[in-house]
């Protein structure tokens, strides 16, 4: 939202006292703003709505060993290495 409002200070700035101002701003609202006000107002509707309780993973569980990585990088078949 802070974007937002400083991208139509900057606008208005540019082409204030000028024909150009008011369609600007508008084809600007029209583009841009009701997208991100919408967008907030999904947000906030999450925000308020979404309740989840995630457990904690431990810090080492996606951490791999030279074992593991050499695992996963060799094909696990032999027509896989073909490219």
């Amino acid at each position: 939202m802070q974007s937002y409002t400083q991208i139509e200070n900057d606008v208005y700035s540019t082409f204030d006292g000028t024909a150009f101002s008011a369609p600007i701003i508008e084809f600007l609202r029209c583009i841009i703003g009701n997208k991100v006000f919408a967008l907030e107002k999904g947000l906030a509707w999450l925000e308020e709505n979404l309740n989840l309780r995630l457990p904690r993973v431990s810090p080492d569980v996606l951490n791999l060993s030279a074992v593991n990585i050499t695992e996963f990088a060799t094909p696990s078949c032999k027509g896989s290495d073909v490219w």
